[in-house]
């Protein structure tokens, strides 16, 4: 077993490592969200990098291992957006999580419309590459998770109604963010327009007045 100083010794390096990385990773990013994956060349992202095309092809051998990378980062970055949102409410109810989900997946800001960008363009090389394929069904797949564990939180508490589905919202909820998403990214929507339906939905879905779900209207006023 080495000693304390060549453990610390060691972190140090490991962690200039992972910094070095994701300095590069970044850089391919900011190229993504400006001109496109098309563009991107290794001596491009050295020079957004501010690094030796050696440089970059140290930490990443090849192109494909550091486009993965930064699809993992787009991911992280997401993760980040999320729980930032729901910091800045203060509110960890499972409304309040959906609805911070529900923003970091639309285009409301510069970032996250470049976030959005990015990340329909790793959804395109995922039709053509099955390993990104892979990767982006497992992030459905836990997000997927994620949204239906919080609705069924909100029925067990009596925030739905008695009989909401909590996966079959889950794969409504997101097909719609989803739906919304491209089509503000498109300017078919505004994005006050799209934070609306969005609200809307979750006025429906937490609505605990009798056992009626969101494919049966409610009862008549009266």
């Amino acid at each position: 077993m080495g000693s304390a100083t060549e453990r610390k010794r060691t972190r140090g390096v490991d962690a200039r490592h992972d910094e070095r990385r994701t300095e590069i990773v970044d850089a391919l990013l900011r190229i993504i969200g400006e001109h496109g994956l098309d563009a991107v060349s290794v001596r491009d992202i050295a020079a957004e990098a501010g690094v030796s095309v050696g440089r970059v092809q140290h930490y990443f051998p090849s192109k494909d291992l550091v486009l993965q990378a930064a699809f993992e980062r787009v991911n992280e970055l997401g993760g980040e957006r999320v729980r930032q949102r729901i910091a800045e409410t203060g509110d960890s109810s499972p409304r309040a999580v959906l609805h911070a989900i529900a923003t970091a997946l639309l285009p409301v800001d510069d970032e996250h419309r470049q976030a959005i960008q990015i990340g329909v363009t790793f959804t395109a090389r995922a039709l053509v590459q099955p390993d990104f394929a892979e990767r982006l069904r497992t992030g459905y797949g836990e997000l997927h998770q994620l949204v239906a564990l919080l609705l069924g939180r909100a029925r067990k508490a009596g925030d739905t109604a008695a009989d909401l589905d909590p996966d079959h919202e889950a794969a409504v909820l997101l097909g719609l963010l989803e739906g919304l998403s491209g089509q503000t990214l498109v300017g078919h929507h505004t994005v006050e327009a799209a934070l609306a339906v969005v609200d809307g939905h979750l006025d429906g879905l937490f609505r605990p007045e009798g056992s009626y779900s969101l494919r049966t209207p409610p009862p008549p006023a009266g």
